[in-house]
């Protein structure tokens, strides 16, 4: 996908056993990012995460990252609390993959208030970038 794209809705678990739809969040920036436990560059990636979530989440910006690992809620639970990861977990799958055209990971879409990707950010080196982009969308 790419900019001006509109994605497809995605309605997936949180870790909460919670659905979570990509258009509940119409009219907000919305950064959904893939990625998996197993992939080091994802790790890599996770206190960039955690910095842009506690500086978005009290506007109108949300962070979803959707897990594509295939074990029990309770090990993303467990692996959740170790990294401090506090912005929503979803579950996701090989069809939501191919759906997104995810080919590799960690890959993130910044998707603007109209519901249409603004970026696409490939691996972990691109968090700041995300930053900069939100706070464009956003007008600051």
């Amino acid at each position: 996908m790419r900019r001006g794209d509109k994605p497809p809705d995605l309605t997936l678990p949180d870790l909460g056993g919670n659905e979570v739809s990509l258009s509940d969040f119409k009219g907000k920036v919305v950064a959904v990012t893939f990625w998996a436990v197993y992939c080091p560059s994802c790790k890599a990636e996770i206190p960039h995460l955690r910095s842009y979530h506690k500086k978005y989440e009290n506007e109108d910006a949300v962070l979803l990252a959707v897990s594509l690992d295939s074990g029990p809620d309770q090990y993303l639970k467990d692996f959740a609390k170790q990294w401090g990861i506090s912005y929503p977990i979803l579950r996701g799958d090989k069809r939501l993959c191919k759906q997104w055209r995810v080919r590799a990971i960690p890959v993130t879409y910044l998707i603007d208030q109209e519901g249409l990707i603004d970026t696409v950010y490939i691996g972990p080196e691109a968090t700041g970038l995300l930053d900069r982009d939100t706070s464009r969308l956003l007008g600051r």
